[in-house]
């Protein structure tokens, strides 16, 4: 049930990823005959500190413009981005051009208007220009709210390009070399950060409950966290080699992947452990001690675990030592008694980390005459 849970999250994540962009809300008015739309970013106080503009542009095209950093240049020298060099040498120096799309390669090299609209944008102190394929977006930092003339060189970047518009066919189905792998890869990195998010809940509820030997767990999980991570993001590097934007989706990636797959890989060895076929199941008495109970109180909620304390079982489990608290539920809680006793079935997994597969509190033995 927990494996299906996950699935359907980590395929929900792909879904939202790639719906995402296409959430921009509605028209807030209209320039040089197109719909735009804005946002006013503003501190607690009220005080503007930026804004954001868009204007349509219905190119189905995704690409990015923003001034060349350290980490553009770096990333071209190891040859993991190629980026378009349009001739115009003011141009290249400052601008990166971050899309893999043919029809606006041409279109930079060949038209000087594209260029100077975008250098335009960036000496009026635009800080990124960017599309999602049906809008131009650009944005900057500012103490005013936009006004109608901050509009006038979006209106005018967006002319120049409209010739990239779906209604242009030849420019629109020229060949995206990078666009399916973009897809692909995505998919599989967010597909995998849905996984360890669904993962996240399963493994709260299987520390408390099944395992007690944590470390062999985190150890063993880290450990394959740590090799697929590497593997993974070598395989990125390679399949998007030579793309302009490669570099900006292998970290996009990293930084996914880092997050997610230590939860992912930990929770990947617990299913293998506990689902695969191992030795057989070992059941354990332990003497009951005392017990417990650990309450946690947040804003919204209590919530209470029970705990019971165990004396070391007079025979030793093979190949590891038996728990000396187990969580247990209310009733068990209830139930149990000092001198009375824990039964366990624990499974020693199939890794070799045992879990607790079931538990019975037994009263104690009635008193000798």
């Amino acid at each position: 049930m927990w494996l299906v849970i996950r699935l359907l999250i980590a395929i929900g994540a792909v879904v939202v990823r790639f719906l995402s962009p296409s959430w921009r809300g509605k028209p807030t008015g209209e320039a040089g005959g197109r719909p735009t739309y804005q946002s006013v970013s503003k501190t607690k106080k009220g005080a503007v500190t930026g804004f954001r503009l868009g204007i349509e542009l219905d190119t189905g095209l995704v690409f990015d413009f923003h001034e060349e950093s350290e980490s553009d240049r770096f990333f071209k020298w190891l040859g993991v981005s190629d980026e378009l060099q349009t001739g115009d040498e003011a141009f290249d120096r400052r601008i990166y051009v971050a899309c893999d799309h043919l029809g606006l390669h041409d279109l930079l090299r060949s038209e000087p208007r594209a260029r100077a609209a975008i250098m335009a944008l960036f000496a009026a102190g635009f800080a990124r220009i960017r599309s999602d394929g049906k809008v131009l977006w650009m944005r900057r930092a500012s103490e005013k709210e936009p006004a109608a003339e901050d509009f006038a060189p979006l209106v005018e970047l967006a002319e120049s390009l409209s010739c990239l518009e779906r209604r242009d066919g030849f420019r629109v189905h020229m060949p995206r070399p990078f666009a399916l792998r973009f897809v692909v890869v995505e998919a599989v990195v967010w597909s995998i950060f849905g996984y360890a998010a669904s993962s996240w809940i399963s493994l709260t509820y299987d520390f408390g409950w099944s395992y007690f030997e944590f470390g062999r767990l985190l150890w063993l999980g880290g450990l394959s966290a740590a090799a697929l991570i590497a593997v993974i993001l070598c395989l990125i590097v390679l399949f998007l080699r030579g793309s302009s934007r490669g570099h900006r989706i292998v970290v996009e990636s990293g930084v996914l992947l880092v997050l997610a797959l230590p939860v992912a890989g930990v929770s990947i060895v617990s299913d293998i452990n506990s689902h695969s076929q191992g030795d057989a199941p070992i059941s354990v008495e332990s003497e009951i001690m005392s017990k417990r109970k650990v309450t946690r109180r947040t804003r919204r909620s209590t919530t209470t675990d029970y705990y019971i304390n165990l004396a070391p079982p007079k025979t030793r489990p093979i190949g590891f030592d038996a728990p000396l608290s187990v969580q247990v539920g209310y009733g068990d809680f209830k139930a149990a008694e000092p001198t009375g006793t824990l039964r366990m079935q624990i499974e020693p997994g199939a890794l070799g980390i045992p879990w607790i597969a079931d538990r019975t509190v037994l009263p104690p033995p009635p008193p000798t005459q």
